[in-house]
């Protein structure tokens, strides 16, 4: 059940019991125009409604000279259910607000260095639980990682490769957890410039390593794996059909040097586009944004598909496929 009493000032919001999770968008709405007074008596709805509420008051005003308090909300919670629950809430809040920064700060101020010193600091009060090594150029190239260097040989600013370990417990019998990013803080495209319209936008394509810095600490080890850098045009950028050779052998024909990471998919802006062998984890990832309206769609992983990037004709792979098909 679940009662609302809207006034001129306040909104007011009574959960009498567990309900849909499609509310959190009221929320999101909510939180830009009115102050708020909730009380929860779930545990479950606890941790669900104080993350969207971190969510809803984010904005991202650091640069602005005079901030907007205009649309601030404030709001109070009546919590009856374990203080669990509603810390759960806060750290998802936090962790999102952490990546929606890094992805709206314009890329002259988010490079790879300060993505790298960004994330140390923020992890720093828990060095005792979290590991975090910054790769030099120097490391990667003699780690031999020529398709990541290969990107970054058209901008001023050095790639980092930028490694997350998380120590859960050594004793847990889930296997490890590596997450991977995409981490081009600025993709103007290289030689294959893309157009002037919309390319402010691009300084968000690292937000796939945004993503993975709020990681939750769990029982089992965690490593968040990030290749920092940005792809602009120079006398020394990628051309269309070089080859180059990635740290595990294999080559790379080089057709486009705008789409190292991009696809074109009909899902507009309301679910993300997911690709996975496995049922068990889509499984969860579906169930989990549902829950949190971070929705995604599983997309297909045919064999049609897998040969237009495997047949090469300079190399072992293509680095996209026909006609802006995903790979």
């Amino acid at each position: 059940t679940l009662k609302i009493l809207l006034s001129k000032n306040v909104l007011l919001v009574v959960y009498l019991k567990k309900i849909d999770f499609f509310l959190n968008a009221l929320f999101q709405i909510a939180l830009k125009c009115f102050p708020v007074f909730v009380q929860l008596e779930d545990l479950e709805v606890a941790h669900a409604e104080v993350d969207p509420c971190g969510d809803g008051l984010f904005e991202y005003d650091e640069l602005k000279t005079k901030k907007n308090n205009s649309g601030s909300s404030s709001f109070l919670f009546l919590c009856s259910v374990d203080s669990a629950a509603w810390q759960k809430g806060v750290l998802y809040g936090n962790g999102q607000n952490l990546a929606r920064q890094l992805m709206e700060a314009p890329a002259n101020h988010i490079t790879p260095t300060v993505f790298t010193n960004t994330t140390e600091q923020k992890f720093s009060p828990f060095a005792h639980k979290v590991a975090v090594h910054k790769r030099p150029q120097s490391l990667t190239e003699s780690e031999q990682m020529g398709a990541f260097l290969s990107v970054s040989t058209g901008s001023e600013e050095p790639p980092i490769f930028l490694e997350l370990h998380y120590k859960g417990s050594l004793d847990s019998a889930q296997p490890p957890l590596v997450l991977v990013g995409t981490g081009i803080t600025f993709d103007s495209g290289g030689i294959s410039l893309k157009p002037s319209s919309g390319m402010d936008a691009v300084r968000a394509d690292m937000s796939g390593r945004a993503l993975d810095c709020p990681l939750q600490p769990l029982a089992r080890l965690i490593s968040g794996l990030a290749p920092l850098c940005e792809n602009m045009p120079s006398g020394k950028a990628n051309k269309p059909d070089d080859v180059v050779r990635a740290k595990n052998g294999k080559t790379i024909q080089v057709f486009s040097s705008c789409t190292y990471c991009a696809m074109d998919v009909a899902l507009g802006s309301a679910a993300a586009g997911m690709f996975t062998n496995s049922d068990w984890l889509w499984e969860r990832l579906h169930k989990a944004s549902i829950v949190t309206g971070d929705r995604v769609w599983r997309m297909p992983l045919f064999q049609h598909y897998t040969k237009q990037i495997t047949e090469s004709a300079l190399a072992y792979l293509n680095n996209i496929g026909k006609y802006n098909q995903h790979i």
